[in-house]
C-alpha cells in the first residue's frame, strides 16, 4: 500500500482482514499473519504510469 497511513489505521484495517479470515474460513487467529509494507507512490507502477502522476487514476486504466 501507499505510505501516509497511520499506524491507527493499519492496525484497523489488519484487524479487519484478519477476523474477515477467521469468520470466513473458521481458521484460528494465529493461522492469520498480515504483512502491510509501505510503499512510495513513485515505486507502485501500473500500466506504465508512475502512482505520483498527477493522472495515475485516470492514466494507468486507459488500454
Amino acid at each position: 500500500m501507499w505510505e501516509g497511513f497511520s499506524d491507527e489505521q493499519k492496525s484497523r484495517l489488519g484487524a479487519k482482514i484478519s477476523n474477515y479470515f477467521k469468520e470466513t474460513f473458521s481458521i484460528s487467529g494465529d493461522n492469520c499473519l498480515i504483512l502491510i509494507r509501505d510503499m512510495k507512490p513513485v515505486n507502485w507502477i501500473q500500466n506504465g504510469i508512475a502512482g505520483n502522476h498527477s493522472e495515475f487514476l485516470n492514466e494507468s486504466r486507459k488500454f
